[in-house]
């Protein structure tokens, strides 16, 4: 069952302010808090092999932006992938007494399950969409593989390799069978009538590990669109809406664990043109 949790906060110690990239921070303390009340939780979060189950922000203020002195709220958000994960992380989030990014320490105020659906629920409310698009909030890029010369950074939301990801994680964790599969036709919707019809973006940089250089990705807005939407057929639309959904709890691009690809969604498009809300 796909879930986000965000977790409220304010510095223990009033105008603290943690360092300007809190993703590795933000990781490391939940790992921290699994470990003190469920180390074999805390390990399967680490060791899992991509997609892991599991997505994080870094810290936010209201206004999706790092922490800053006249920020009211700060919080950082874990989309869950896993039915089976939800009660023990949440619990843990729960019992936690207080928060540790960089030298900044934190007192928690809220542990909120603010959207939650089950993959059947996801499919079930899925409809032909000719549309799709995202708000990149924090930044959404692709890492090369090491057969492919030096580790390069793709930061440009191409949208094969995002809905290719997409799909991926949704066929590693929804339940198999019957309705939750994928139709077939969505891979040659994906990789031959996609396209971008409108973006504004710019790169920003995004920190993955401490003493390393940040990596980059792109911020902002971006919608896709189905070209010749008349050759698609309506079940591989229904799948793109699904997708779009569903970024919303498994991120965007690489490095969704430590705070990269958190997106929401934008009002998309029916067949004919009418926008539809999200």
């Amino acid at each position: 069952m796909p879930t986000r949790i965000v977790v409220t906060l304010e510095p223990s110690s009033p105008g603290a302010l943690p360092p300007p990239h809190t993703g590795p921070g933000v990781a490391a303390a939940v790992l921290a808090a699994l470990d003190r009340r469920r180390p074999d939780l805390a390990a399967r979060f680490h060791d899992a092999a991509p997609p892991k189950p599991y997505t994080l922000t870094p810290l936010l203020d209201e206004r999706d932006q790092p922490p800053r002195a006249g920020s009211a709220t700060v919080r950082f958000e874990l989309g869950l992938l896993v039915d089976e994960l939800f009660a023990p992380v949440y619990e843990a989030l729960l019992t936690e007494q207080v928060w540790r990014v960089g030298r900044t320490a934190y007192r928690p105020l809220a542990v909120e399950a603010q959207a939650t659906a089950s993959y059947a629920a996801l499919a079930a409310q899925a409809t032909p969409a000719t549309e799709v698009g995202f708000r990149l909030i924090t930044p959404m890029g692709f890492s090369t593989a090491k057969e492919e010369g030096a580790r390069r950074q793709r930061p440009l939301p191409q949208p094969e390799w995002v809905f290719r990801a997409l799909a991926a994680r949704w066929h590693a964790f929804a339940p198999p069978g019957g309705a939750l599969d994928l139709p077939s036709s969505l891979g040659r919707a994906v990789e031959e009538h996609l396209e971008v019809v409108d973006c504004e973006l710019r790169i920003a940089e995004h920190l993955v590990k401490p003493k390393v250089l940040p990596v980059r990705g792109c911020v902002g807005t971006i919608r896709y669109g189905l070209a010749d939407a008349g050759q698609v057929p309506a079940d591989a639309q229904a799948a793109l809406d699904l997708l779009a959904t569903f970024a919303t709890y498994a991120g965007l691009g690489d490095r969704t664990t430590i705070g990269m690809g958190h997106a929401t969604r934008l009002p998309g498009k029916r067949p004919g043109g009418a926008a539809r809300a999200r």
